[in-house]
């Protein structure tokens, strides 16, 4: 009789252990599974909350931005990434000429895409080449490139002498297709600078643009 009470003691511990190892292994499942949710959930929120289209510059700490550095001349290089997620036709680049603070001359490069799918993604970059009184201009995406240079100080007497400077956007830059948003603006002047913000272009604020005395801005349009 106490043989058998013993066993059905032992029994009851044995299967006390097995019920604790079927929780222990079910709480494991239901912890990998809520992960996996949450996971899967997260990554959806973030999916449809990202920007979609937009446009910034290449992290200066970045190792294609140290690369084009080295590549350039001494007053550097401006480069920016951009990102779509819908078809467009072409990507305009308006540059602007201002003679102290007034606009003297216009222009644009463009690249089309009319007859080929347009690029996801690429980049815009700028050089500026003072020994040579230029700043080269280089748009690239998925295998297309177009290069050129944008002329400055034209005619200008004494322009070696001239202090430049620029000024670009700094963040992330949302894409709104048909319509021009700024990208940088290159300053030159022969005394005293003032370098004006992008807001002051969007505002057509020209208080700091006759301070300098001449002003190359540069906006961006991808036109759909």
């Amino acid at each position: 009789m106490i043989q058998k009470s013993e066993t059905n003691i032992i029994e009851v511990i044995r299967d006390n252990i097995n019920k604790q190892k079927c929780l222990k292994i079910m709480k494991c499942i239901l912890l990998v599974i809520s992960i996996c949710v949450a996971s899967i959930i997260g990554f959806t929120i973030y999916h449809f909350k990202k920007p979609q289209n937009f446009i910034s510059p290449l992290a200066e700490d970045s190792i294609e931005m140290q690369t084009a550095e080295l590549l350039a001349g001494p007053d550097g290089a401006f480069v920016y990434k951009f990102i779509t997620a819908d078809k467009y036709k072409k990507l305009r680049l308006h540059i602007y000429r201002y003679e102290s603070g007034k606009l003297s001359d216009q222009d644009k490069v463009e690249m089309g895409f009319e007859d080929i799918r347009s690029p996801k993604s690429g980049e815009i970059v700028m050089v500026p080449d003072f020994d040579n009184y230029a700043i080269k201009l280089i748009i690239s995406g998925d295998g297309s490139k177009l290069s050129t240079e944008i002329p400055i100080l034209e005619n200008v007497e004494d322009r070696e002498y001239y202090g430049r400077s620029a000024t670009e956007i700094k963040n992330v830059v949302d894409i709104r297709y048909n319509e021009q948003q700024p990208l940088i603006a290159f300053v030159y002047d022969n005394d005293e600078m003032s370098v004006p913000t992008l807001d002051d272009f969007i505002n057509n604020q020209t208080d700091y643009l006759s301070k300098n005395d001449y002003v190359y801005y540069v906006a961006f349009e991808f036109c759909k």
